[in-house]
């Protein structure tokens, strides 16, 4: 009796799975790709404009692939030091303080933006790890390509300052968790954050978002850094 299977080999079929797998690989990327394009370009606050009476000034800067939002170490409105008082990485002498959301196992294992371990990035990329915040103490800014100084409203600046609240950790008495011995440096610290690093939802997702949500000019949805730089330099063009 003649079988109703198709009569394919192993070959055959292990090459049909690899041309499946493949084009649906392919197929992805290329949504991917076409719904990063459409989501950067899309700009969100557009009608945005740089507080002019008692501003607070801000800055945003990349190191070329993942970026910090830096706000004042204290204003009139809310002083850092309360809540990161016994931060490692703190001298009296600094004035800001850089804010860089990310995976934790690639903050720790790494000394280098550019540090690339294969399984680490598989772990971030499908969202099987955890994310920490990494902060920089600073004494002073300057603009450069890479950083801009964006001047904020009070109302704003305290929305950015809960949406960085919010995505740092406590502890059941309320109190944020220094990942202890993690520094690359004498002014730098880790803390356990909220949150998991993804495919969808990047470093540079996670400023762009705070930025939305303060009401700052911002892409729809971005996992790069160079589309939000790119909002703030339209900005700067626009007043010359």
């Amino acid at each position: 009796m003649k079988s109703i299977w198709p009569d394919f080999s192993l070959r055959e079929v292990v090459i049909k799975c690899v041309k499946n797998v493949f084009c649906a690989g392919v197929a992805f990327f290329v949504l991917y790709g076409l719904l990063l394009a459409i989501g950067s370009s899309w700009t969100v606050n557009d009608d945005f404009i740089e507080a002019s009476q008692k501003p607070i000034t801000i800055y945003i800067k990349t190191d070329g692939l993942h970026m910090d939002l830096v706000l004042p170490l204290h204003t009139a409105q809310y002083d850092w030091r309360n809540l990161l008082k016994d931060c490692s990485g703190y001298h009296k002498n600094h004035r800001f303080v850089a804010f860089g959301w990310g995976d934790r196992a690639y903050y720790l294992e790494s000394k280098s933006p550019f540090y690339f371990n294969p399984l680490t990035a598989f772990n971030a990329m499908a969202y099987l790890s955890r994310s920490a915040m990494h902060l920089t103490f600073l004494a002073q800014m300057r603009t450069t390509k890479k950083c801009k100084a964006v001047k904020v409203s009070e109302k704003q600046y305290l929305k950015l300052v809960e949406y960085i609240k919010n995505s740092l950790k406590h502890n059941v008495k309320g109190c944020v968790e220094e990942i202890k011995g993690a520094a690359y440096w004498q002014n730098d610290a880790f803390f356990e954050s909220e949150g998991k690093y993804s495919l969808f939802f990047t470093c540079n997702t996670w400023l762009n978002n705070g930025l939305r949500e303060a009401g700052l000019r911002a892409c729809f949805w971005t996992v790069l850094d160079w589309p939000i730089l790119e909002k703030y330099a339209e900005s700067e063009a626009l007043k010359h």
